[in-house]
């Protein structure tokens, strides 16, 4: 029987704001969000909602336009913030393009939402910029929740990899609140080239690891090209992914289906 996500269930809420996004996803988003639950199959293995939506207009493979206006997508911001911290109790990540700072920083003010840390992505591999500086930071605010597993996430300190200082803990610091991890690049061997926009599962990791446990329900409202299910599925966490593209949620269903069967044979 299917049961229902609910605060008690859900630990943790982890998204990007699309970098287009799409009114059907949006749609279909802002349906299963208008209340404190959602239907989801038993907790057996990773989830990946439906899109229920379609428009009509087409832009790349996948078969949607989906450009905003700029007001639109600004309201939109301010709603998903607020949803995603209304139905769970535990924390929600969000990771955004810079350029909507402003909007989220406003977003926290007028709904009240709690603000427990600025960190930020510093990625290499970036894109070359030629009349500003070129960007490589992406802001990843931490919300709602103070939940938090130091000893899952510590990393070396420089007193021990670098000066050998014996009062450097043994276990390890907390990493700073500035995040270096690559950007996935269309030459690199883990990209996935039927999604544009794909993050770096070391990063997701960190999130999951750092602020869930072992059994724990983790949801992804645009899960895109299903990074968060991958690195769920590997770390024992249950997922709830939504996204508009029934195309993207193939694609997600076949790739774990892949690392599924290459996990069989590997320990076979």
């Amino acid at each position: 029987m299917p049961r229902p996500l609910t605060m008690s269930t859900l630990t943790l809420a982890y998204f990007s704001g699309p970098r287009i996004l799409s009114v059907g996803g949006y749609s279909t988003f802002r349906s299963i969000m208008s209340s404190h639950t959602m239907s989801m199959p038993p907790l057996t293995a990773p989830v990946w909602g439906a899109s229920r939506f379609q428009s009509a207009l087409r832009i790349r493979a996948d078969g949607y336009q989906d450009r905003l206006p700029k007001t639109e997508y600004q309201r939109l911001i301010k709603n998903w913030l607020r949803r995603c911290c209304e139905i769970t109790t535990g924390p929600v990540f969000f990771t955004f393009s810079e350029k909507w700072l402003a909007d989220v920083e406003e977003a926290i003010r007028k709904h009240r939402l709690k603000l427990i840390q600025r960190c930020w992505w510093y990625y290499t591999f970036g894109q070359a910029a030629k009349v500003r500086y070129s960007p490589c930071v992406r802001p990843v605010y931490w919300l709602n929740d103070r939940r938090l597993f130091p000893e899952q996430i510590r990393v070396p300190s420089a007193r021990q990899i670098k000066y050998n200082d014996k009062r450097a803990k043994a276990g390890g610091k907390m990493p700073d609140n500035l995040w270096e991890f690559s950007r996935v690049c269309g030459t690199f061997h883990e990209k996935r080239k039927w999604h544009p926009c794909q993050l770096p599962e070391q990063m997701i990791e960190r999130v999951i690891l750092g602020h869930s446990s072992p059994g724990d329900t983790i949801l992804d409202p645009f899960v895109g090209s299903g990074t968060t299910v991958y690195c769920c599925d590997r770390l024992s966490r249950h997922v709830v992914g939504i996204d508009q593209s029934q195309f993207y949620l193939n694609k997600i269903r076949e790739e774990h289906e892949r690392r599924e069967q290459c996990r069989i044979e590997g320990a076979a």
